[in-house]
């Protein structure tokens, strides 16, 4: 997981909480001339954000799905914000609908 953001802390509980925290490595912030080689060393890049309008959060760009496939890596995105613009849905990636569990599962 790169980056550091308000939510990491809360992230790292929930991954203990879940019995998953030893299948995930915290980066934290990640510098622009190291995102090929940490996007080379992934089989799949999966960023399922959430649009929260009353709390102004809504994902406006997907750079970083750009950067990935930049890299040669398929995507996985959620269908909201600006996503769609960023990811072609059959096309070096796909979408899902938000909080669509079972569909990220596959």
């Amino acid at each position: 997981m790169g980056g550091k953001g308000p939510d990491i802390e809360f992230l790292k509980s929930r991954a203990t909480e879940l019995g998953v925290e030893q299948n995930v490595r915290w980066l934290g912030f990640v510098a622009n001339e190291d995102l090929p080689f940490l996007y080379s060393t992934a089989d799949l890049f999966v960023l399922a954000t959430r649009d929260i309008p009353e709390k102004r959060s809504v994902e406006g760009f997907g750079l970083a799905f750009l950067e990935a496939q930049a890299c040669g890596i398929p995507v996985v995105g959620t269908n909201t914000g600006g996503i769609p613009d960023a990811v072609t849905d059959g096309d070096g990636g796909w979408l899902i609908e938000q909080d669509d569990v079972e569909a990220l599962s596959h």
